[in-house]
């Protein structure tokens, strides 16, 4: 498990690039619904929470729930790899200089 969080106010669909480290990898991670990634991820991929409270509840639940855990953290890793790949990033970064055909983006839906 991981927690993906950055300091001080929220930003819409702001993330360090730690977000990759801890999908990437595969770890279960954790995010701030402020964030508004649930626009990219389901809660059966990521697990958003609300406040401290809520955070704590959502870990000690995970913890106890090994499979179920994997089994999102597996659900992300196969969605972050399939949509904010290398080949998709260098494609939209192309694509913006015009030195390829715009195709449709994920992130952009």
């Amino acid at each position: 498990m991981g927690l993906n969080m950055s300091r001080g106010q929220y930003q819409k669909l702001y993330s360090s690039d730690r977000i990759a480290s801890l999908i990437g990898n595969g770890l279960l991670t954790f995010m701030d619904q402020k964030t508004n990634y649930g626009k990219f991820f389901t809660n059966k991929e990521i697990v958003f929470y609300k406040n401290k409270d809520d955070i704590i509840k959502k870990i000690l639940f995970f913890k106890k729930n090994e499979i179920l855990a994997k089994k999102y953290a597996k659900n992300a890793y196969i969605k972050y790899h399939k949509y904010f790949n290398a080949k998709e990033v260098c494609s939209y970064i192309l694509s913006e200089c015009d030195l390829i055909k715009r195709k449709k983006f994920y992130w952009l839906k």
